[in-house]
């Protein structure tokens, strides 16, 4: 298998740790040493630690955003490939929201929903960092960073409130583990 072909394996092992509660379970090791590549083992602890301790909504609104903002990613091109939509399909499945959200965000995908208040529903720093980095992993897996992509990452990293530099960061770290065209 190519890098380019396990890409979207290895995206949806460890966005599906990160929507398991931020508890990066033994099979999603390859996902733990990506995300941590990409954020930091202290983001990546931290991030765990927020979900421990976090109210029961709080986890179940940041799951449900964080899945939401993966799917506007792999829409952001305006074109769902088939292997978009079997992630985002896996992802959804494997988030362990109830099965109405689960039902909400499948349909979501071929229409998805409104991100205006992301940054009010995503509040930890370290699930936003992650969600960039996912963002531009997603962004990247086909070898090609369309203007669309480009304006919706630009986005987020005004919403999550990332720094410049930290946001320079997570990109340089991205790009440098992603397929080239």
């Amino acid at each position: 298998m190519s890098e380019q072909n396990s890409a979207p394996k290895v995206i949806a092992t460890w966005i599906g740790a990160l929507t398991q509660g931020g508890v990066l379970l033994s099979e999603a090791e390859a996902g733990r040493k990506v995300a941590s590549l990409f954020v930091g083992e202290d983001t990546i602890a931290r991030l765990r630690k927020h979900f421990v301790e976090a109210p029961p909504e709080v986890v179940r609104r940041e799951r449900k955003a964080a899945v939401e903002a993966c799917i506007w990613m792999a829409a952001a091109d305006r074109v769902v490939t088939k292997e978009e939509r079997t992630l985002m399909l896996d992802i959804v499945k494997g988030s362990g929201l109830p099965e109405e959200d689960r039902i909400t965000l499948a349909v979501g995908i071929d229409d998805p929903p409104p991100l205006s208040d992301i940054d009010k529903r995503i509040a930890c720093p370290e699930l936003r960092e992650l969600l960039l980095a996912l963002a531009w992993e997603l962004a990247l897996a086909d070898g090609v960073l369309h203007r669309q992509e480009q304006s919706f990452l630009d986005g987020l990293v005004k919403r999550f409130g990332v720094a410049p530099a930290r946001a320079a960061e997570i990109v340089a770290a991205v790009q440098e583990m992603s397929p080239k065209a």
